[in-house]
């Protein structure tokens, strides 16, 4: 099942959007995440872009704390591109080899999350979420 859980955003409607899902092709929505969900955040822009940008999104735990950090080159051919993805995935260390961090506590992933996006270098937009790891 999908989730779709916003709570705040700083982005401005005419300029970057950001929407946060478990859904990789954002069809569905619910109230919360898990933190057994791979979490999506998708971007669009303001208007379509073509070239070559850096989209980049930092990723702040409950605490305040930085967890991960994504850097995405693009190369965007087609103007018409205007929706980016970035993602985040929480697996303990029983599960796939893809290990990208591991919680040696759930209570430290439980609660609002913060994720700040990046384009080009510039700071477009900052989204909230809330994830449940219990």
């Amino acid at each position: 099942a999908a989730v779709l859980a916003v709570i705040a955003s700083t982005a401005r409607a005419a300029d970057y959007s950001v929407v946060v899902s478990t859904d990789p092709v954002f069809l569905s929505t619910a109230a919360s995440m898990s933190c057994n969900d791979k979490v999506y955040a998708f971007i669009s822009l303001p208007k379509p872009s073509t070239g070559t940008h850096l989209l980049e999104g930092r990723w702040y735990k409950p605490d305040g704390k930085q967890q991960e950090y994504t850097r995405v080159p693009l190369e965007l051919k087609a103007p018409g591109e205007g929706r980016l993805q970035l993602w985040l995935k929480i697996e303990r260390a029983s599960d796939a080899v893809d290990v990208l961090f591991t919680p040696s506590d759930d209570d430290e992933f439980d609660g609002v999350w913060t994720l700040v996006v990046f384009y080009d270098g510039k700071k477009v937009a900052t989204r909230k979420f809330s994830l449940h790891c219990a």
